[in-house]
């Protein structure tokens, strides 16, 4: 397919020494002659004498070309200087290690600011590299080979002690491309690994093939920005890491490296904060035994009453993730904005920490806290969703015992979800699906073909807005319930605790008790649904507004609705709704919602007041339940309210009310 914008190799970053222009990118793995090297060499260094830095990202709190000098002696050095640390060198320089002269080229930032430039062609690194505080390495259309069976690069030595963001920072690392040379060395590994740093900046930055880990891997990090990056290619080489991420955002916890000995810093659940991820591009890399990242942005842990926070995504693409394109732990503070997502497993998924003995649920102290906790504050917009094989956008929280833990305001705005769940229709396949979630609004959306449009459960306080599209729907267009559920169960002493929650119980111990509650679902448009348009159970508190449904239960004849209402709903107005039935079954074909409104004598306090309606059934609605009634409220001149309905013989009836 024709390569995004994001994918090109081109840089927006004013950082090219004056007088020398930024030039494309080299074809990859590409080497060079000796001789070609050390001109390159010499126009680059008199390219760093005769220039100046400029100021790093624009419109960004950066590291300024005054952190890295201005032509002095601190700016410009180039590796090649350093040539002469390498040990047994052969007539080609593309077959050298070069660790020790890239790390002699970095060591200068421990005595002042630098900017290591690393003129074009080939590079193999047979050890890990170290990288300080102000530094600025360029990568000019380099392609780095990992030649050894560990990470590419460090920001900082093992050992080191920092806290809080104090570790190494200000750095930008722009161009070239990191190569994991996975045929030669097949072992697992992240490929750069940050620890405790703030103000680093990846530019036009490409990390190709890497195996069980992370393309970067960062930890109590903060003021963290990736743009115009390529993620491509990943291999699960044990079967266990098929939701490992290619930029993992994580607390830093005794877990976090497991045994890497190159690691450092304090291990006390500092999270990240203030990550912007920008028109990066994730994928396949197209190498044999390969495959597009599992996840592209995210992490898979949490730390208890700690959020990784202020995490913004935009305009980047997602193809082919295996099993999300970015993939939450109970963030706080997420923009999602602008992307698109293409053939993907999911989506967004947002997941949350379950109460009982996991590690999710230890504080920063390592003691379990044994309590459910979910994210907060999570606006997800303006996206497009091509081609998803499951959920385009999931959120769950979780419960443990009374004790329930809802994901906190969650916006889902102005997305385009275009032909999801089709090839392989499952339980799974819901455009949109929320649990345990409240104060949610979804809105400006439009859906079609689907298998499942909205499915919300153990849901409050949700707004389905007026401006939503549902349209050519294989399942229900919009659904809200509670379904079983399989959560773990407190021990007497444990929070949450009660009797009458078992192991045996918990599957059904949440139905019809309040949780899921006050949903307002405005004038949006449902079309074409293949079975009920609009369905809600065990919802205590909701309003319907102005909904259209045109066309429902097309896949069946006569036993599914436009609306329906069952399983102990309550408290609920169904106003003005329009109700068209699907026209082609007038000629014989296709099927036809039996009621306009179907609500069911399990309910109680349900009052319709009906717009246009049609269905197959000569009674258009019908209403069971108690005090479940069509009609409107009408008040007498000294304030005494009365129902206004009608009887089958057309003659009004008012009722106190």
């Amino acid at each position: 397919m024709e390569m995004k914008p994001e994918t090109e190799n081109s840089t927006e970053l004013d950082s090219t020494i004056e007088g020398q222009s930024e030039q494309a990118q080299a074809p990859r793995n590409s080497r060079i002659s000796r001789r070609k090297l050390l001109a390159a060499i010499a126009v680059t260094g008199a390219a760093a004498v005769a220039g100046r830095l400029s100021n790093a990202v624009s419109g960004q709190a950066s590291v300024s070309s005054s952190v890295y000098g201005n032509g002095n002696e601190n700016g410009g050095i180039n590796v090649v200087d350093y040539q002469h640390l390498i040990p047994n060198q052969t007539a080609d320089p593309a077959d050298w290690n070069w660790s020790p002269a890239f790390q002699g080229a970095l060591n200068e930032a421990k005595t002042g600011p630098v900017q290591v430039i690393v003129p074009p062609g080939t590079y193999k690194l047979k050890s890990p590299l170290k990288i300080y505080r102000n530094t600025h390495l360029k990568l000019n259309m380099a392609t780095l080979v990992r030649s050894f069976a560990g990470a590419f690069l460090y920001n900082g030595d093992p050992g080191e002690t920092f806290g809080g963001y104090d570790g190494h920072g200000n750095i930008i690392i722009e161009g070239g491309v990191f190569e994991g040379n996975i045929a030669n060395f097949p072992n697992g590994y992240n490929a750069i690994i940050l620890l405790r740093g703030r103000n680093i900046t990846f530019n036009n930055v490409e990390i190709r093939d890497v195996v069980g880990g992370h393309a970067v891997d960062m930890n109590a990090c903060e003021d963290v920005s990736f743009h115009k990056c390529r993620f491509l290619g990943f291999r699960d080489h044990t079967g266990n890491n098929d939701f490992h991420e290619a930029i993992q955002i994580s607390n830093q916890t005794s877990d976090s490296l497991g045994s890497d000995p190159n690691g450092f810093g304090i291990n006390d659940g500092t999270p990240c904060r203030n990550i912007r991820v920008t028109d990066c591009y994730f994928g396949a890399s197209g190498t044999t035994g390969t495959q597009a990242w599992a996840a592209g942005v995210g992490n898979h842990s949490a730390v208890h009453n700690l959020w990784n926070q202020n995490i913004k995504v935009y305009g980047c693409t997602f193809e082919g993730m295996t099993y999300a394109g970015i993939r939450l732990f109970k963030f706080s503070d997420v923009e999602i904005s602008g992307n698109t997502f293409i053939g993907c497993t999911r989506g967004v998924k947002l997941d949350s920490a379950w109460g009982g003995s996991s590690l999710a649920n230890k504080d920063g102290a390592g003691v379990n806290s044994k309590l459910p906790q979910a994210g907060k504050n999570i606006l997800i917009a303006k996206n497009i969703f091509k081609d998803i094989k499951n959920e385009s956008v999931v959120v769950t929280g979780a419960a443990f015992g009374t004790i329930a833990a809802y994901y906190d305001s969650v916006s889902i705005l102005g997305n385009l979800f275009d032909h999801q769940g089709i090839a392989s229709p499952s339980s799974n396949a819901n455009v949109i699906y929320l649990s345990w979630v409240r104060q949610a609004k979804i809105d400006h959306n439009s859906i079609k073909k689907g298998y499942r449009g909205a499915y919300l459960a153990y849901v409050a306080d949700v707004i389905i807005g007026d401006s939503n599209s549902v349209t050519d729907i294989t399942s229900e267009g919009m659904i809200v319930t509670e379904h079983d559920v399989s959560f773990n169960v407190p021990i007497s002493g444990e929070p949450g605790y009660d009797a009458s929650i078992t192991a045996a119980s918990v599957k059904t111990w949440y139905k019809s008790k309040g949780y899921t509650a006050n949903i307002q679902i405005g004038r949006s448009r449902l079309k074409q649904i293949g079975r009920t348009g609009v369905y809600l159970n065990y919802v205590w508190g909701f309003k319907i507004d102005g909904i259209t449904v045109d066309s429902a239960a097309t896949a069946t004849d006569a036993d599914r609705d436009a609306i329906r209402i069952e399983n102990n709903a309550r408290n609920g107005e169904i106003l003005f709704p329009t109700v068209i039935k699907n026209p082609d079954y007038s000629s014989g074909t296709g099927g036809a919602n039996r009621y306009a409104v179907n609500v069911l004598s399990n309910c109680q306090n349900i009052r319709l007041q009906a717009g246009e309606l049609e269905g197959k059934a000569s009674q258009t609605i019908l209403l069971a339940g108690t005090n479940v009634w069509c009609g409107n409220y009408v008040y007498a001149p000294n304030g005494a309210r009365y129902k206004a309905t009608i009887g089958n013989d057309g003659v009004p009836v008012y009722t106190n009310g």
